[in-house]
C-alpha cells in the first residue's frame, strides 16, 4: 500500500514517527511538509529518510507563480503563504496520485486539500488535534469562536472520507460541533523518542536522581511534597484550578509546593496569564507556595515529571495532554480533568485519577489522599505498559487496520 502524509513542519512534530512506524510496516510512505533544507517553494527538495521519500518546501518562502496573491490575501485569510501552500500540496498529490490513501493532519492543513479535492479524485482522511473555534459548550478566556471558522472546519469534515479524532473527548465535541458521526475514528497520539526512557534505565534511579537535581535547582526541603502542571499557561489549561485548591492542600499538608511549568501567553483582556495567575495566588495567600519554572525544553519535562510527587491536569478542555502520558511513563500519579483525552488511557493502565467536576475543595482532597501514594513500583509498571499500548509501532498498526478496512 502506498500511503501519503501531508504534515507542515514534520521533524518537529510527533508525525514524524508514525510515517516512519508506517515504513517500517512495509509500506510505501511519502510525505508533504516544509523545512528550512529545502532551498525553495517552485521545486521540492526530494529526501529519502528511514525509508519515507519526502517531498520538502521552503518553510519560509513564498511561491514565485503566487507571491502576490498570498500577499493580497494575508489579511483576509490570516495565513501568509495560503496560496503557496494550497499550489504545493497540490503539485505533491498530483505527483502522487497512486497513493492509495492520504493522511493530513490538522484540519486547516485539510482545507487546502479539501478544496484540491473538488478537481482531483483521491481518497483521504484528516487527523483533528484542536477543537478551537468549533461551536461546542465550552468557554474560556481567549477562546477563538469565529463563525467563519467554524463553517470551513465543518466543510472539510464533509469532504475528507474519514477523520481521525486523537481522543474520545475529540470525538464527543467534533460530533457535538456538527461532525458527522459516522466518519470518525478514535486512534491515540503516540509516544515519540524524547518521552520515552532508555531501556536499560532504573525507572527508580532516574526518579531519585531528576528529584534530587530540581528539588536542588530550586533550593527545595527535602520534605517538600511537590505538584507539578506540565503545559503552557494559558486559560484553557485550567491553571487558575490548581491554584485554587491549594488553600485545602495546605491546610493538612503545609510544606506542599505547586511547580507551575510552561510559557506565558498573552490572554485578550486579561494580559499574561501568568501574572493573573500570580495575582490569584497571592489573593488566596498561596503566594509561597506557587512558583513559576518557566518553559521547559523537551529533554528537561521528563525530570521535572520526576521529580513531582503529583503531577496535575485541570484543563478546561485537552484533546489529548501528552503531560499525562509523559508524567505516567516516568511513574508519577496524575490528577486529571474529565475533558483530558488521554485521560482515557491514563486510567486503563491506572495510572491517576480523573476528577468529573472543577471544584477546588474535590481537587484538593484528592491531591492530599494521594500525596502520600505508596505503590511507587505498581506506578512504574503502569508506565511501562502504557509505553506498549501507545509505543508508534502499535498505533501504526491500529491505523494501518483502519485504513485497510476503509480504503483496501
Amino acid at each position: 500500500m502506498k500511503i501519503g502524509i501531508i504534515a507542515t513542519d514534520i521533524w518537529n512534530s510527533v508525525f514524524l514517527e508514525m510515517a516512519e512506524s508506517l515504513a517500517d510496516l512495509g509500506q510505501r510512505v511519502v510525505v508533504f511538509t516544509d523545512d528550512r533544507r529545502s532551498p525553495g517553494t517552485k521545486n521540492f527538495l526530494h529526501i529519502h529518510e528511514n525509508g519515507v521519500e519526502f517531498f520538502v518546501i521552503n518553510d519560509k518562502k513564498r511561491h514565485p507563480y503566487v507571491a502576490a496573491l498570498d500577499k493580497m490575501f494575508k489579511k483576509i485569510l490570516g495565513e501568509r503563504r495560503f496560496f503557496t501552500m494550497l499550489v504545493s500540496i497540490y503539485r505533491f498529490i498530483k505527483r502522487n496520485r497512486d497513493c492509495d490513501v492520504f493522511i493530513v493532519e490538522w484540519d486547516w492543513t485539510g482545507f487546502f486539500v479539501a478544496i484540491i479535492n473538488l478537481f482531483l479524485p483521491f481518497r483521504w482522511m484528516v487527523g483533528i488535534h484542536d477543537l478551537n473555534n468549533l461551536k461546542i459548550p465550552i468557554e474560556y478566556p481567549g477562546r477563538e469562536n469565529k463563525s467563519w471558522v467554524h463553517h470551513a472546519r465543518q466543510w472539510v469534515y464533509r469532504r475528507a472520507d474519514l477523520i481521525r479524532a486523537n481522543s474520545y473527548v475529540t470525538r464527543d465535541f467534533l460530533i457535538e460541533s456538527g461532525c458527522p458521526a459516522e466518519k470518525i475514528e478514535v486512534i491515540p497520539l503516540y509516544t515519540t523518542k524524547w518521552m520515552r526512557l532508555n531501556k536499560n534505565e532504573n525507572h527508580e534511579d532516574f526518579r531519585q536522581r531528576c528529584r534530587a537535581e530540581i528539588f536542588a535547582k530550586h533550593h527545595f526541603d527535602e520534605e517538600t511534597k511537590l505538584l507539578v502542571t506540565m503545559c503552557k499557561i494559558a486559560p484553557v489549561k485550567g491553571l487558575d484550578l490548581a491554584i485554587r485548591s491549594m488553600p485545602y492542600v495546605l491546610q493538612q499538608q503545609k510544606n506542599t509546593i505547586l511547580m507551575i511549568c510552561g510559557g506565558d501567553r498573552i490572554v485578550p483582556g486579561i494580559g499574561s496569564y501568568r501574572e493573573y495567575l500570580e495575582a490569584l495566588s497571592k489573593k488566596l495567600g498561596v503566594d509561597k507556595h506557587v512558583i513559576f519554572a518557566g518553559h521547559i525544553q523537551l529533554a528537561e519535562v521528563k525530570k521535572y515529571l520526576s521529580a513531582g510527587d503529583i503531577h496535575l491536569a485541570p484543563s478546561v478542555i485537552d484533546t489529548f495532554n501528552y503531560a499525562i502520558i509523559e508524567a505516567a511513563l516516568v511513574g508519577t500519579f496524575s490528577i486529571v480533568s474529565s475533558t483530558a483525552g488521554s485521560a482515557y488511557w491514563m486510567m486503563q493502565e491506572k495510572a491517576g485519577e480523573i476528577i468529573p467536576d472543577r471544584d477546588p475543595e474535590a481537587w484538593g482532597h484528592s491531591i492530599l489522599k494521594h500525596l502520600h501514594h505508596p505503590e511507587q513500583n505498581e506506578l512504574i509498571e503502569s508506565g511501562r505498559r502504557l509505553a506498549q499500548r501507545l509505543h508508534p509501532k502499535k498505533v501504526a498498526e491500529e491505523t494501518l487496520a483502519m485504513i485497510n478496512k476503509y480504503f483496501g
